[in-house]
């Protein structure tokens, strides 16, 4: 019997109370008569292995008995719960192929019409009534003993076969976990279609204590429940996140209560804090039902958690790994999938060998022939050895081209003391709307997020609720949060001149009838176009100068006002100096973008946005855009451009990369880190050029690529260039010449012909010194990423960077930057970088490059 589920009966005292349901008890003895009974007549019925038994069935004595009996007789139970539609009990008892049914009288009308059904409340055929010991069939500890249904991602509920040793493996090392013995009594909290039930049941009963249950309204009432666990001398029991956070800790130290465990969902850096701090032994567990109940474990003390609550370390048995898009493990504190190998891990879902294939991976480190399952979770190992839970990766959505992290967001909001729960949720595909428990102010909860995340990522409704709704499971009931109001985007009417101002301004740049004072200038149509135009009405206007990546910090209305407002107080030339910012966030080191040719950084602006939440962008700007005399030859400009990143970063590793000529001054850079004895990290070329002819270009050759690289970045088609006719003018008339064929191909903005005779300016110089560069070798990791017709000089490449490692990419020299390709180059770049990559969409606002 050992490895089987149902053999966790054996070698107890047969009179030791096994469980006991409102004042009724049965003992180890007759737990084992009446299951062993029922298996007998489900043999006869010819139920066995192979099979399938489903148990529509409430919390009770009918329960524990219909599983242990399903599988003594060989055969697998899965449970349908009460609590489902009918319809959904409809389709996992067909999906699951269960030969019959048992359940009692009150829920039969819940029951399938299509499949045999036992009333268990019924008394039993005389045939059998008298049977007391289990039938002789051969159970192996490789054969399935239950099957149980979770949520799937397109609404189909995801069936999962378990086998007996990964159930009984789970059981032993939960009763090592809390040095259970038979004195122990267990409260039944888990919903028996939950997994966690087999804690209770199971690793109860492995121990030889007493498992008391209670019904399942007494499970939800807090009061109620802080009752049966004083007046039943409860001494473990599961308690998931939902019902920590309305029970009292300071209530249950002291009592016989002596452990609990939480899982099923992220534990709240609050609640761990909470309970640690009020002395209780509160343990955080992690385990997906593919792996089976818990793999990891974390006992929460009473030293403060910050950031989020760790899941600990894995359990005997179990191995974990944080493994990047090429299944490689993440240095400690960066973020990956996590996957789970070992004992746990069971034969996948059942009906869904696709699915099965997809999920349930040839684990590469572990022994010849073992599987480990990719759980769709993000963690990250965290310096003292822990695992940390990150949230998960489909919780990443897209929401007008901006990607946003929903977690990321909930847990902003759990960091304010006010709030108890919440629930981050996409309403309509068009609008975030936060549900929080507590007593919080909303206006200070607004300011708090507004302070903290990107304006796109703060909540456009903030609603209040008394406790958030949840499942039989005890997981949040997302189809119970009430609709958002519709007053939460009302208008609000600019409030001084200068948001007046910018208000008549966006009207008329965007052609809006109205804008609202706290409206996203982006959200509202504003593209690549506007955003120059805008700075240029500002400066001409306003007589401020605003550079355009201060939309992306301020994009508002109110707080684009604000800026202008105080401009004589900001020195903006210092804010905004030829380092960018494109991206803020932590988690990660730096990426550090060398701009092209044309000098400006805008061209990254859509990529920086796709390369993860946690992944800080700086983009280094030719200082020639702000009258600057930049050096003349790339490796003296290199030389330039270290010094600026180490200001940033003092210390590596420092990861770097470039797009066109960027990657060329990039790879030179890193190999001036590199001889200076700093430590290099990612070096990512984006389809760089190295000149075949090292003679520099003529002014008219040079200006007509300008002329080709303004239109490539603007996604129009060039204008006629006829060379012929320009032969002869000095270059300053050539400028002049050029500028005209940009201004009638509508690429200089009304007032903009100086800025663009700047950037052409920069471009010619870039262009030159190109040419005469000489690059050296680099002998560190290199990341070549190509479009699919682009340069043929791999060769040139792999002998300066020995180590190098080539990707291709759909799209063309301009258009790899642009959406449909770029979720490509952003999927090539984040994996370059060794990082989980997020879930695919659209970009983030442009600004103009050249």
């Amino acid at each position: 019997m050992k490895g089987l589920l149902h053999g966790v009966l054996a070698g107890h005292d047969p009179a030791r109370v096994a469980i006991r349901f409102e004042g009724t008890e049965l003992s180890y003895g007759e737990l084992d008569r009446r299951s062993s009974r029922l298996a007998q007549r489900l043999r006869r019925h010819g139920i066995g292995p192979g099979h399938i038994v489903g148990l529509l069935l409430d919390r009770g004595l009918h329960l524990p008995v219909a599983q242990l009996a399903v599988m003594k007789a060989g055969a697998a139970w899965c449970m349908l719960d009460p609590q489902l539609p009918p319809a959904r009990l409809a389709y996992q008892t067909s999906d699951s192929g269960a030969r019959l049914v048992l359940t009692t009288t009150d829920l039969t009308p819940l029951a399938p019409q299509d499949t045999p059904l036992w009333q268990l409340d019924q008394p039993e055929p005389p045939a059998v009534s008298g049977a007391p010991d289990p039938p002789d069939v051969e159970v192996r500890p490789e054969d399935p003993a239950y099957l149980l249904y979770t949520s799937g991602s397109t609404g189909t509920p995801k069936g999962i076969l378990v086998p007996h040793r990964s159930a009984y493996a789970y059981c032993r090392n939960a009763v090592a976990q809390f040095a259970s013995t038979p004195d122990d009594r267990v409260a039944q909290v888990a919903n028996p279609a939950f997994d966690a039930s087999i804690f209770d049941y199971y690793a109860t009963w492995l121990a030889g204590a007493t498992l008391v249950s209670a019904p399942k309204e007494t499970i939800v009432d807090p009061e109620a429940l802080t009752s049966l666990l004083e007046d039943e001398r409860i001494t473990l029991a599961y308690l998931p996140p939902a019902l920590l956070a309305l029970l009292d800790p300071t209530r249950l130290v002291g009592t016989t209560l002596r452990g609990a465990f939480s899982a099923g969902e992220a534990l709240p850096v609050a609640q761990a804090n909470r309970w640690g701090q009020a002395g209780f032994p509160l343990h955080n567990s992690y385990g997906p039902t593919e792996t089976t109940v818990v793999v990891t474990d974390y006992r929460c003390s009473d030293t403060p958690v910050r950031g989020s609550t760790p899941i600990g370390v894995p359990m005997p048995g179990h191995r974990a790994y944080v493994l990047d898009r090429r299944l490689r493990p993440t240095p400690i504190g960066v973020a990956g999938e996590l996957h789970i190998a070992g004992t746990g891990v069971t034969y996948g879902y059942h009906n869904r060998p696709g699915l099965t294939a997809r999920s349930f991976l040839a684990d590469p480190y572990g022994p010849p022939g073992h599987r480990m399952y990719a759980t769709g979770d993000l963690a990250r190992w965290r310096s003292d050895g822990t695992l940390e839970y990150l949230g998960r990766r489909d919780r990443q959505i897209q929401l007008r081209g901006q990607r946003v992290e929903l977690g990321e967001i909930e847990h902003t909001i759990a960091q304010h003391p006010d709030v108890r729960q919440c629930t981050v949720q996409l309403h309509n595909d068009t609008q975030l709307v936060a549900y929080v428990t507590g007593h919080p102010d909303l206006n200070h909860l607004r300011r708090h997020l507004a302070d903290r995340l990107p304006t796109y990522m703060v909540p456009t409704s903030l609603i209040t609720l008394d406790e958030l709704p949840l499942t039989p499971n005890g997981k949040l009931d997302t189809a119970r949060l009430p609709e958002p109001a519709p007053t939460a985007t009302e208008h609000v009417a600019p409030r001084t001149d200068t948001e007046q101002w910018l208000a008549d301004t966006w009207q008329s740049l965007l052609d809006l009838d109205t804008v609202s004072a706290t409206d996203n200038f982006f959200d509202l149509g504003g593209n690549s176009l506007h955003v120059t135009q805008l700075v240029a009405r500002i400066r001409d206007q306003a007589g401020v100068t605003i550079h355009p990546h201060m939309l992306f910090a301020d994009p508002t209305l109110d707080r684009l006002a604000a800026l202008v407002d105080r401009a004589g107080e900001v020195d903006t030339a210092a804010r905004f100096g030829s380092v960018v910012t494109l991206h803020r966030a932590t988690g990660r080191p730096p990426l550090f973008l060398v701009h092209p040719s044309g000098g400006s950084v805008t061209s990254y602006a859509q990529l920086a946005g796709m390369l993860g939440d946690d992944q800080p962008i700086h983009a280094i700007e030719d200082p020639a855009l702000r009258l600057a005399e930049p050096a003349g030859d790339l490796s003296a400009r290199a030389a330039e451009y270290v010094e600026l990143i180490r200001q940033v970063q003092p210390h590596g590793p420092y990861h770097i990369g470039g797009w066109s000529l960027g990657g060329v001054i990039a790879l030179e850079m890193a190999r001036q880190l590199a001889d200076a004895g700093h430590p290099v990290g990612t070096v990512v070329l984006l389809d760089p050029g190295l000149p075949t002819d090292p003679r520099p270009p003529d002014d008219l050759d040079a200006l007509s690529s300008f002329v080709y690289d303004l239109a490539g970045l603007a996604d129009v088609a060039p204008p006629d260039v006829d060379p012929a006719t320009f032969r002869g003018l000095d270059r300053d008339a050539l400028g002049e010449v050029a500028l005209d064929v940009l201004d009638k191909a509508g690429l200089v903005p009304d007032g903009l012909r100086d800025e663009v005779r700047l950037r052409m300016r920069a471009f010619t110089t870039n262009v030159a010194a190109l040419h005469t560069h000489r690059p050296r070798r680099y002998d560190g990791p290199v990341t070549l990423i190509r479009t699919a017709d682009g340069a043929d000089d791999d060769a040139t490449w792999q002998a300066l960077c020995p180590r190098l490692d080539r990707q291709t990419v759909p799209g063309d020299h301009y258009t790899m930057l642009r959406p449909p390709h770029l979720a490509a180059l952003a999927t090539a770049v984040r994996d370059a970088l060794g990082a989980p990559v997020p879930a695919a969409g659209g970009p983030t606002p442009a600004l103009p490059d050249s």
